[in-house]
């Protein structure tokens, strides 16, 4: 069955999904487009499978849709993305720093730590900005990938761990440390998730374009347990660098689930040496620069199942901590010259900021 391009989006829309991308306008602008497709369950039936595009100057009506003038595509754009925190000032309050916004604390870590190279359990509020992704399994939510918050609104994590997956099936424990206790220096939050925008061309079998932005229905307010990491700021190749890998991840292939958060440094590796390295462990794998490797020649340090989605963070001159990767795949877990793959963030940062400022 073929479907016109409108059919397709509607489609999309009637399975409560939000897909982001940049599509042909009939305008004259330039600019790409930003869709977001709203769900019947979040505003009036007149919205009903509209596309509002971000960047305004094109609408596209769906098959069974309504078309809206450009005023009224813009108020429900605005009821849709008013922040909280536009309104209750309060809500962005860290204990003793004051009114901040998420650029002035991202990155920094509230908690002392005294690290210990190649150990394998974090530190309590070592990662703020760690999330573990929880889907619904019969009974109750479980973890199922990591992610990483990137302001009071937004998480980011790996397009394959929320592919097929409806927004109410998901939550997102903020501040966790350890799954199996609560007596900690502060709780964990959760949030339910408004909306999946998953890269327009992320492709399930090569994993290229590997990336999901999560929408939170309410903001979070940022404390020491819960704050966002930074975006790089160019494209640096973070080259002759290490960095660091959270998550609640397998301790080792088919292995068990830990219930404390883990953390293991890995240095970046090039891209070409990756590719030979996975020829060395018999592997013919094409790695294009949209992706980050990380790892060790000998192995014995690596992500693993569950880990996907979370955070790879390399740390800045001046100590903070931006988000280097997010974990894609990889081959087994932590065996040699099968260094992890993580989508780089860099050449994505356009494409993210557009859309986390709503």
């Amino acid at each position: 069955m073929t479907m016109s391009r409108n059919e397709d989006v509607c489609a999309k829309c009637a399975s409560g999904r939000v897909v982001v991308k940049n599509l042909p306008s009939s305008s004259s602008s330039s600019s790409p487009c930003v869709v977001v497709i709203v769900s019947p369950s979040w505003v009036s039936r007149l919205a009903i499978c509209t596309i509002i595009c971000v960047l305004i100057n094109c609408l596209v009506d769906c098959a069974d849709g309504k078309n809206l003038s450009s005023a009224q595509a813009k108020a429900i754009l605005k009821a849709l993305t008013t922040r909280r925190s536009d309104r209750q000032p309060a809500a962005r309050k860290l204990p003793g720093a004051g009114d901040t916004f998420f650029k002035e604390v991202c990155g920094r870590q509230y908690f002392p730590s005294s690290r210990i190279v190649g150990g394998n359990r974090a530190e309590y509020g070592e990662w703020p900005w760690q999330v573990s992704l929880r889907q619904w399994r019969t009974a109750a939510f479980l973890h199922k990938c990591g992610a990483a918050l990137l302001n009071e609104n937004w998480a980011i994590t790996a397009a394959h761990c929320v592919e097929n997956v409806p927004p109410e099936d998901i939550m997102l424990r903020l501040g966790e440390y350890d799954l199996a206790s609560e007596k900690e220096p502060y709780g964990y939050v959760e949030r339910r998730v408004q909306i999946i925008a998953s890269h327009p061309n992320f492709d399930p079998r090569t994993f290229e374009y590997d990336l999901a932005l999560l929408r939170f229905y309410e903001p979070v307010q940022f404390q020491p347990n819960i704050i966002p990491i930074c975006l790089p700021e160019d494209d640096k190749n973070f080259l002759g660098s290490s960095g660091f890998v959270t998550g609640w991840g397998r301790l080792y292939e088919d292995g068990p689930l830990p219930s404390v958060m883990q953390e293991v440094m890995v240095p970046v590796v090039n891209n070409s040496d990756c590719e030979v390295m996975y020829r060395r462990a018999g592997y013919n794998e094409h790695i294009p620069n949209i992706f980050l490797c990380a790892g060790y020649a000998q192995g014995g340090l690596d992500s693993c199942e569950g880990d996907s989605g979370g955070p790879l963070v390399i740390q800045r001159e001046d100590s903070r901590w931006l988000l280097a990767g997010i974990i894609s795949w990889g081959i087994g877990c932590a065996e040699p010259n099968q260094p992890g793959v993580y989508t780089r963030i860099s050449q994505f940062r356009n494409w993210i900021n557009q859309i986390i400022v709503f």
